[in-house]
């Protein structure tokens, strides 16, 4: 069959990687992660950016509460032909001394 998903999307300020699994011969899953220094198009951060909404829904959070924080990664599963997914990202706390 050869099926390709994509597993895993992380951006940093250096880096961007994509995990993905892709069907081998033997109807194993083959684990692959693609890594780039180079910069991203201004639409990729601006559907991270994006996601920020979802934080405010899923964690029913106002805008004030979520801004701003930085989505750094997604994260996808498959069970039963259902996907899941992770959003992963990182506010600033102004009441915290750690880095």
């Amino acid at each position: 069959m050869n099926e390709t998903r994509i597993t895993k999307v992380k951006r940093s300020d250096k880096s961007i990687s994509i995990g993905y699994q892709r069907e081998n011969q033997n109807g194993e899953m083959d684990k692959f992660t693609l890594t780039c220094h180079d910069a991203a198009h201004a639409d990729f951060h601006d559907a991270f950016n994006a996601l920020t909404k979802d934080f405010e829904k899923i964690l029913q959070l106002s805008e004030k509460v979520c801004t701003p924080i930085y989505v750094s990664g997604v994260s996808y599963t498959w069970k039963e032909g259902i996907m899941g997914a992770v959003i992963s990202g990182h506010k600033e706390l102004t009441t915290s001394n750690s880095v």
